[in-house]
């Protein structure tokens, strides 16, 4: 008797385990950068212990090969329902229909707290459509304080008194080469050129395009002023374009570089750093440089589920003593990381100067082209920089861009 109730409590334990309900795990993938690993595998350990009813997918790829892996993904239909993206891929992927709105995603408390640069970068037509995970890194101009105290010059307002500079730091050996000068600047040309030169054109209240990027718009008196100023930079010796190693040496007084140097350049005992506005200084809040990040957006057909993922590894406490706040604090950036370690070696005022570019940041323009635009743009500059006619230049310019634009 005792063996069949044995059986027969074994067969309502398993009755009721088959009358349990099944909880299904739902699937969320997500494309992110190597360099996100630690902080992204953190949220999501975090997101796992109160959702074990979402399996998340996660995979990782190096810089040289993530955008190749995206556009596999889209072209086979099989998109990341979120993943990470460069800026200027924003206007791209939002254009090929790949990128969902995220106005409502987001609380405005924690948007209230993301660099305005930052959030810019994956504004499309007003519409927030992929989120910042790093400080925009952008270029900065910075000066030998020891060079302009020993000359008794003062920093340049305008593009004049860069002229007079020229004469100031000029230097030339008994052999008649010239071995100091003013300024250093990136004369190269394609995507890097482009992105660190487009500035000089904003510098003069001016851009390459209309306000709606419907056509180039570089046959301006105000745009061959700025060339012209370049080309003659250049062109005077008052510029080089070989510089990073002379200015650790004190033989460039100024260059043009990007943030990602502040923590190395304040650590150069030899002299002292300083950093200053682009001239001409800007007086009305004209944006001054370009700046451009990793982002983060949601595929547009991807599931409200996939949408929870994304707003909780986003939505994490911000931390008070930051100096600039972004989300999520395991969210670091590189740019933030040279902030930091800047900060740490006591140069503060140094480093709220560099920070200062912030506010003068522009995005790149939402268009599907804008890699190849940019580029064009690089290739423009190195032109002007290596001597070429100035109309010529524009000319041949103006209608590279003009087709590009109406891809």
């Amino acid at each position: 008797m005792k063996r069949y109730t044995a059986k027969i409590v074994v067969i309502i334990n398993l009755l009721l385990l088959w009358s349990l309900p099944i909880i299904a795990q739902e699937t969320v993938s997500i494309y992110a950068h190597v360099g996100w690993k630690p902080s992204l595998d953190i949220q999501l350990t975090l997101f796992a212990e109160n959702r074990p009813d979402v399996d998340v997918s996660v995979s990782y790829f190096i810089a040289e090969e993530y955008n190749e892996k995206l556009v596999l993904a889209a072209a086979g239909g099989a998109m990341p329902d979120i993943f990470m993206l460069d800026s200027p891929d924003v206007g791209r992927w939002f254009s090929s229909g790949h990128l969902a709105s995220l106005d409502r995603l987001i609380d405005q408390e924690v948007l209230a707290n993301v660099v305005p640069a930052a959030l810019n970068m994956g504004t499309v037509d007003g519409r927030l459509v992929a989120l910042p995970v790093q400080l925009p890194a952008y270029t900065i101009w910075y000066y030998n304080a020891d060079l302009f105290y020993e000359a008794g010059a003062e920093l340049p307002q305008t593009w004049d008194d860069l002229y007079e500079l020229g004469r100031v730091f000029r230097q030339v050996n008994s052999e008649g080469v010239q071995t100091r000068y003013a300024l250093g600047l990136y004369t190269g040309g394609g995507w890097e050129g482009g992105w660190r030169s487009w500035q000089y054109l904003w510098q003069n209240r001016t851009d390459a395009f209309l306000d709606d990027l419907s056509r180039a718009d570089l046959n301006t008196t105000k745009v061959r002023e700025s060339l012209r100023h370049l080309q003659q930079l250049t062109q005077d010796s008052i510029a080089t374009g070989d510089y990073f190693g002379r200015f650790l040496n004190g033989d460039v007084a100024m260059i043009v570089e990007g943030v990602w140097t502040l923590d190395f350049l304040i650590s150069q005992e030899n002299f002292e750093l300083g950093v200053m506005a682009a001239p001409p200084i800007p007086t009305d809040g004209v944006a001054a440089v370009q700046g451009s990040g990793w982002m983060i957006g949601l595929n547009q057909g991807a599931s409200p589920m996939a949408a929870d993922v994304l707003r909780s590894i986003y939505t994490a406490e911000f931390d008070a003593n930051r100096a600039v706040q972004i989300p999520p604090p395991t969210f670091q950036s590189n740019v933030e990381d040279y902030v930091s370690n800047a900060r740490a070696i006591g140069t503060g005022p140094v480093v709220e100067r560099a920070l200062n570019y912030l506010n003068h940041i522009h995005p790149f323009p939402a268009h599907s082209q804008t890699v190849r635009i940019v580029q064009t743009l690089g290739d423009m500059f190195t032109r002007v920089f290596q001597g070429n006619d100035i109309n010529q230049v524009i000319e041949d310019a103006t209608t590279q861009l003009n087709n590009l634009i109406s891809e």
